[in-house]
């Protein structure tokens, strides 16, 4: 019967922790919709505090960081966020654009390469890519990226095969 009780009251008192990290997070993200990063900063601090494995406030909390250009902290957030779930794509995503932000177009490659292997129609990865690619010379590779964005909705996207991708064909052979 002891054990019973403690067990439900463990339960109970488990779940009164989650609720407010559910509260400070959705505080968060109202702060967010209305551009005050600092203020959702805060919320999802407080969200982390309730509840340190919660991934997309890490994530949430990285995208006011990388809004308001602090890539350290926004590439730490991402980087926590894919520690705590490897397959999250918006956040090998977003921690290319930090790296790209930084100027490392070479570290931002692989970040970019598993978000599309995880998500083939996440919105401007590929177009990303494919600039990454078109710096480098590599034509082949962007202009397939940059058509793989235009047939997933990516109106940018035809922007860059008209820039990169005129040559012979128009295939960027």
């Amino acid at each position: 019967m002891k054990s019973t009780l403690f067990i439900a009251l463990f339960l109970i008192a488990f779940g009164l922790g989650a609720q407010p990290a559910k509260e400070y997070f959705q505080k968060g993200i109202d702060m967010h919709k209305q551009q005050d990063y600092k203020a959702a900063i805060h919320d999802y601090n407080k969200a982390i505090k309730a509840d340190a494995d919660f991934t997309e406030a890490y994530y949430n909390r990285g995208t006011c960081y990388l809004a308001l250009k602090d890539y350290k902290a926004a590439l730490l957030d991402f980087t926590k966020a894919l520690e705590l779930d490897a397959d999250f794509a918006k956040a090998y995503y977003s921690r290319a654009t930090v790296r790209v932000g930084q100027n490392d177009f070479a570290g931002a490659l692989p970040d970019l390469d598993k978000a599309i292997a995880l998500d083939p129609k996440l919105p401007n990865a590929l177009t990303l890519r494919g600039q990454i690619l078109a710096q480098t010379n590599n034509l082949r590779r962007a202009c397939d990226d940059f058509n793989a964005a235009l047939q997933n909705g990516d109106p940018k996207a035809l922007e860059y095969l008209e820039k990169y991708c005129k040559m012979e064909g128009g295939d960027g052979k």
